[in-house]
């Protein structure tokens, strides 16, 4: 409160320094606005409005230098990097030392599921048994790194997740041939950190890699036919995102017109961004919640 009311004497003196200048009565205009809209978070507020208004009258926001918050291990195939939720072992950590400047791995495809590529020297391992699955990145015998585009059961150390391809994505990216990978260390800035908007193609980009888009159809209290029919409409004008939840009560009905429109429309199921949402009394035991929207949508996964 203290901070929004220093906030409004600072305008009102630029106000009548203003008017003692013979300022035109417009620039009194818009700091009155400005003023009006400030709230307990005063900074924010006023960024958002000057940037919206693009205003000369606004006070200029003073320029911060970009500061880097986290740093970051980066896989890269080309000009493409490929989003990865990396462990926190001793694994990673000298994998991360050896890729200080960048480290190039010739990787060759191996049994119809994986890529394996030498680093060139052994890593701390700790080895156990697992069954992997599309996107795992592991090392085997301490010396080799291992994507997986498909699965397998052996005794890795886990390195970590692709989690912004999909399974046909990644099937598509390390399935048809060789590859040469590339693992770097960057940082991010304050700004990159946050996932940004793009207005143009109309999608955000998620914290887990995925792009979703922006605009959709909200299914709340349709009934049945009347929700079918509204998914099926949607997705035939070009429309990719379909809201519902367990409480909506019409989850099948999302799903019968997502199978009808595919069907139909000849739309991949990868095209289609389906998003569900369990309720409190369901938080006790989420698996068996997230089990039941899957059987319920009958479209193979959820997003």
């Amino acid at each position: 409160m203290k901070r929004a009311k220093s906030a409004i004497c600072a305008i009102m003196m630029i106000l009548v320094l203003s008017a003692c200048a013979g300022s035109p009565p417009n620039d009194s205009a818009v700091s009155s606005s400005g003023q009006e809209e400030i709230s307990g978070e005063t900074e924010e507020v006023t960024l958002t409005a000057s940037l919206e208004n693009g205003s000369d009258g606004m006070p200029e926001q003073e320029e911060k230098e970009e500061v880097v918050v986290m740093d970051e291990l980066i896989l890269s195939i080309g000009d493409k990097k490929i989003t990865v939720e990396w462990e926190n072992n001793e694994s990673v950590d000298a994998l991360k030392d050896l890729a200080g400047s960048e480290m190039k791995i010739n990787m060759a495809m191996y049994g119809g599921f994986e890529q394996v590529g030498s680093i060139g020297t052994s890593l701390p391992r700790n080895d156990s048994q697992m069954t992997t699955s599309p996107g795992d990145i592991v090392l085997y015998s301490g010396n080799q790194i291992v994507i997986f585009y498909g699965s397998n059961s052996w005794a890795y150390t886990r390195l970590g997740k692709i989690t912004g391809l999909n399974e046909k994505e990644l099937e598509d990216t390390f399935g048809n041939g060789d590859v040469t990978i590339c693992l770097s260390v960057g940082g991010q800035t304050d700004s990159e950190a946050v996932q940004s908007f793009d207005f143009e193609d109309r999608s955000v980009m998620l914290n887990s890699g995925y792009e979703m888009p922006i605009m959709g159809l909200g299914t709340y209290s349709l009934d049945h036919d009347t929700c079918v029919n509204s998914v099926k409409a949607l997705l035939q004008n070009g429309g990719r995102l379909i809201d519902t939840a367990y409480m909506y009560g019409n989850e099948e009905a999302v799903g019968e017109g997502v199978r009808q429109a595919m069907e139909e429309y000849g739309i991949p199921r990868e095209e289609i961004f389906v998003i569900t949402k369990i309720y409190p009394s369901q938080f006790g035991d989420p698996e068996a919640a997230i089990d039941m929207a899957l059987e319920k949508l009958d479209i193979g996964y959820i997003l």
